[in-house]
């Protein structure tokens, strides 16, 4: 008997009917959200896209398979050794989640720096209209981007390298350029960092769903506003100062 659209594992959903064959088709499970999704959700939402990228429906019967034996069968031994399997080592994930910024945000960088957005990607980037958009084109290599940053490091007033200049990833981008800051100043940037990156995607968003667009000159005057915005509501209350944002 299938669970009705009032179900709690429903509430995102206004489709509990559909079979997986029926939701996977042409992403009909996305067009089926509804409200507003919260950070965990947003999460949820874009692991599952991600998930469902490598998926591949066949005609046999489901079955349950446990990944931790090599026989696919349960065993107490084999789940007591999932809790002393090594940590992934992730250099940047302290900052991510120890930075001033609204959880949602700090989510949205943990996937960027993952580098599974799982977005559909467009064949041209909607930011500059020359190249092919993916997760590392959109936050390093875009011309776009690279306007934006270079506005941002002229008001900041502080030199450091602007993404996609030393050919490396976002995150080992924004390490280097932390460097370039005082100790007490590395979280402001932290901040300013994941906050330019957001309002980036934002952007993007809204020209491919809404049809409006904005200047890197106007998308930087926004980010301007919300880093006022955000020193008002304490964001930066774990910095030591902000004198030079």
């Amino acid at each position: 008997m299938p669970l009705s659209s009032s179900s709690p594992r429903f509430i995102f959903s206004a489709r509990s009917k559909l079979t997986v064959a029926q939701a996977l088709s042409n992403h009909r499970w996305v067009r089926g959200l509804r409200g507003s999704l919260s950070n965990v959700a947003m999460v949820q939402c874009f692991q599952l896209w991600d998930e469902l990228q490598l998926s591949n429906l066949s005609q046999e019967p489901d079955t349950i398979r446990w990944k931790a034996s090599s026989d696919g069968n349960f065993s107490v031994s084999s789940a007591y050794d999932l809790f002393f399997m090594a940590r992934e080592s992730c250099p940047y994930g302290e900052l991510i989640w120890q930075a001033g910024a609204p959880s949602k945000i700090r989510f949205f960088l943990w996937l960027v720096a993952k580098g599974r957005m799982g977005w559909p990607h467009e064949d041209c980037c909607h930011l500059c209209g020359r190249e092919h958009e993916d997760c590392h084109h959109l936050f390093v290599s875009c011309n776009f981007t690279n306007r934006v940053w270079r506005l941002m490091r002229a008001w900041i007033n502080i030199v450091f390298p602007l993404p996609g200049q030393n050919d490396c990833n976002i995150t080992d981008w924004w390490i280097e350029a932390r460097r370039c800051f005082r100790t007490g100043y590395r979280k402001i940037f932290d901040s300013v960092f994941m906050l330019t990156c957001w309002l980036i995607w934002k952007e993007r968003n809204a020209r491919i769903f809404d049809q409006k667009m904005c200047s890197p000159d106007q998308l930087v005057e926004d980010i301007k506003e919300e880093i006022m915005v955000w020193k008002t509501t304490a964001v930066f209350k774990d910095c030591n100062s902000t004198a030079n944002l």
